[in-house]
């Protein structure tokens, strides 16, 4: 008699403590999550304040004078860029260029 209740309060309290282990994982990676999405937004934040930073220092005419000097710029072709769900199965797929020319 004594064994067997020794038995099922070994087996609850392992149990109890799995449970405990599995709830404290679900908690480390939601805390994880939260963590990386912080980490996200505030690289967007960083990213924005320079993208302004960079802005009030250019002028348009400046813009302009910088893309000329790379030459003529034509449109990507659809090869070159094919749909999101295409980038997933094409392993071989050369990297989409801002510009090219036609020399």
């Amino acid at each position: 008699m004594f064994a067997k209740l020794l038995i099922l309060i070994l087996a609850g309290s392992l149990t109890a403590a799995s449970l405990l282990t599995i709830r404290q994982q679900r908690i480390q990676a939601g805390h994880d999550m939260i963590q990386a999405f912080d980490r996200a937004r505030a690289q967007e934040e960083q990213l924005w304040r320079m993208r302004t930073a960079i802005a009030a220092h250019l002028l348009p005419s400046e813009i302009e004078r910088m893309a000329s000097d790379l030459g003529p710029l034509v449109p990507i072709p659809y090869d070159w860029c094919p749909p999101l769900a295409d980038l997933e199965n094409d392993a071989e797929r050369q990297p989409t260029f801002a510009y090219m020319t036609d020399d």
